[in-house]
C-alpha cells in the first residue's frame, strides 16, 4: 500500500480594517470545516496548517474543542520573510517530507464536501502517474499531486496558488485534471462577494451560515436576492462582466429563461502572469473611462435588470491594485470607506445604478453565480429564452 496522502492548508492574516475582518473571521470557519473533514478521512496522513503567528492564538482557543490539536500541525509563516507561495510550500514539503500531497487555500473547501474529499485522496494514494487534481487548471485554489517533489524545481514560477495547475501542466509534464465546474468546486472565499453566495447555500457549513447570517450588511445581502429574483423571472436581462466562463454561461441558459448579456475578458490574467506584468486591457474599462462610471452604470440600468461585475479586470486593466481594505469596502458597497478614487467612483456609480449590482473579483461570475444557480428551481426548456 502507498503512503497516505498528506495535506497542506495554507490560510493568511488580513489587516485590521472592517472589511478585511469580516472575511477573515468567514476564512477562518471555513478552513476549520475543511480541517475536520480531512481529519475525518482514512487516505488522509499527516495535516500541516501553515498561517502567519498572529494566528496561532486563534487556532489554540478553537482547535481543542474540534478534536484538531492532535491531528494537525501548526507552521507558523516566518515573520522575516516577504510571503511567496511557491517557496513557503516547496519549503513546507521539503521540512515535513511530503510526497503525495493536496493543497489547499483556507477558504477555498466551503462547499466542497467529505465525500469528494475522501476520493481525491484515494486517487491520489493510487495515482502511479505524475497525476494532479484540481477544482481549477487556469486559476487553481487547490490542488492534489502525485509527487510534491516536483514544486522544488517549480517555486519560483508560483507566486500565488492560481497559477499551481497551470505550471505543472506546462512545465513539469503532469496530467492535470480539473473538476467539473459547480459552486463546490469554483467558490474560494476571496472576496465580500463570496459570502453572499455562502449565506444562502444549501452546503454551506452551519457555523459559517450563522455568522454571515449575523455579519452581511443587510443592503448587500437585499441585492444579492433581487439579483438572483432577476434569473428566476422568465425573459429577464442580466449582464456578466469579466472572467466569465463558456461553462457558466451554459449553467446560466440551461438553469434560466433570462437574456445575458457577456462581456468575458482577461480569463487566466493571473496564471498566465499578464496581470503581474501589467499587460490586461479591457474593452469595458476603455468604454467606463469615456463613457464615465456614472454614464456606464446608467447605460446599464437601461439595458439589463442585473449586473455581476468582476471588477478586478477593470482594475488590472488600469494598472491599479488598490489595498485589501478599500477593495473589500467596494465589494460590500461601503462607498466612505474606500480611499482609492477611481474605485470609490465605480462604486459610487454602481449603487446609484436602476439595476442591483454586485461587484467583487472573480468568484462574482464563477463561484457566486454557481451557488445563484443551484438555489432556483428547475426550469424546464430554459434555453428557448436565449434564441
Amino acid at each position: 500500500m502507498t503512503e497516505p496522502v498528506d495535506v497542506v492548508v495554507m490560510l493568511g492574516a488580513l489587516g485590521p480594517a472592517a472589511a478585511e475582518q469580516l472575511l477573515q473571521r468567514a476564512r477562518w470557519l471555513a478552513t476549520l470545516h475543511t480541517l475536520q473533514q480531512l481529519a475525518d478521512c482514512a487516505d488522509v496522513g499527516r495535516i500541516v496548517l501553515a498561517a502567519p503567528a498572529e494566528l496561532q492564538q486563534l487556532w489554540l482557543a478553537d482547535a481543542p474543542a474540534l478534536g484538531l490539536l492532535p491531528r494537525v500541525i501548526w507552521d507558523s509563516d516566518p515573520a522575516a520573510v516577504p510571503f511567496h507561495f511557491g517557496e513557503r510550500l516547496a519549503a513546507l514539503v521539503a521540512q515535513h517530507q511530503l510526497t503525495r500531497l493536496l493543497y489547499a487555500g483556507g477558504g477555498s473547501m466551503p462547499l466542497l464536501g467529505a465525500a469528494r474529499l475522501r476520493e481525491l485522496a484515494a486517487e491520489l494514494r493510487s495515482s502511479r502517474t505524475a497525476l494532479a487534481l484540481t477544482n481549477n487548471l487556469y486559476s487553481s485554489d487547490w490542488l492534489g499531486l502525485s509527487d510534491a517533489r516536483a514544486l522544488a524545481a517549480l517555486s519560483a514560477r508560483l507566486p500565488r496558488d492560481n497559477m499551481l495547475g497551470w505550471v505543472l501542466q506546462q512545465e513539469a509534464g503532469f496530467v492535470v485534471r480539473s473538476d467539473a465546474a459547480s459552486a463546490a468546486t469554483r467558490l474560494d472565499i476571496d472576496t465580500p462577494a463570496d459570502l453572499l453566495a455562502l449565506r444562502w447555500h444549501a452546503d454551506t457549513p452551519a457555523a459559517l451560515r450563522a455568522y454571515l447570517a449575523e455579519a452581511l450588511p443587510p443592503e448587500l445581502a437585499a441585492r444579492w436576492l433581487e439579483v438572483q429574483h432577476v434569473l428566476a423571472r422568465g425573459a429577464s436581462h442580466i449582464a456578466l462582466i469579466g472572467r466569465v466562463s463558456a461553462a457558466v454561461w451554459q449553467q446560466l441558459e440551461s438553469r434560466t429563461q433570462i437574456w445575458a448579456r457577456v462581456f468575458a475578458e482577461e480569463r487566466g490574467m493571473t496564471a498566465s502572469g499578464r496581470a503581474a506584468d501589467g499587460r490586461v486591457r479591457s474593452v469595458i474599462a476603455d468604454h467606463i473611462e469615456r463613457l464615465g462610471a456614472d454614464g456606464f452604470f446608467a447605460q446599464l440600468g437601461e439595458w439589463v435588470n442585473a449586473v455581476l461585475f468582476d471588477n478586478r479586470v477593470y482594475l488590472a486593466h488600469h494598472k491599479c491594485w488598490p489595498p485589501a481594505a478599500d477593495r473589500f469596502a467596494a465589494d460590500l458597497g461601503w462607498v466612505d470607506a474606500v480611499r482609492d478614487g477611481r474605485l470609490r467612483a465605480l462604486t459610487a456609480a454602481a449603487l446609484a445604478c436602476r439595476a442591483p449590482v454586485i461587484m467583487g473579483g472573480y468568484g462574482v461570475v464563477s463561484g457566486g453565480l454557481y451557488a445563484m444557480l443551484e438555489g432556483l428551481p428547475p426550469q424546464p426548456a430554459a434555453s428557448a429564452a436565449q434564441n
